[in-house]
């Protein structure tokens, strides 16, 4: 029932569907291009510094991680089969475990 997005700014927000109503607005990083993206109940969002912020699908913000890959990207994250996939300016990252 809420609706997680990060504008081309780098805030946040979450939104109630069925009302409308911003549950909350906040900076999540820099400036992005990349899409919110879904796993495991938690959000990944990384700007175009290369900055990852991974935080909860909640009605709340809680931020579980901020990761700097330290290149500049304006790629979406991708998850396929428990690896965290992103696409650099340089690299393509493979993290899991």
């Amino acid at each position: 029932g809420r609706l997680y997005l990060v504008n081309d700014a780098g805030a946040g927000q979450c939104i109630e569907v069925s009302t409308g109503k911003t549950i909350w607005t906040e900076r999540i990083g820099a400036q992005t291009w990349s899409s919110v993206v879904l796993a495991d109940g938690n959000l990944y969002s990384i700007d175009r510094e290369g900055q990852c912020t991974v935080f909860k699908a909640a009605p709340k913000l809680e931020v579980i991680a901020r990761n700097a890959l330290g290149e500049r990207t304006r790629a979406s994250v991708v998850i396929s089969s428990g690896e965290v996939l992103i696409r650099t300016y340089k690299h393509l990252w493979s993290i899991g475990e």
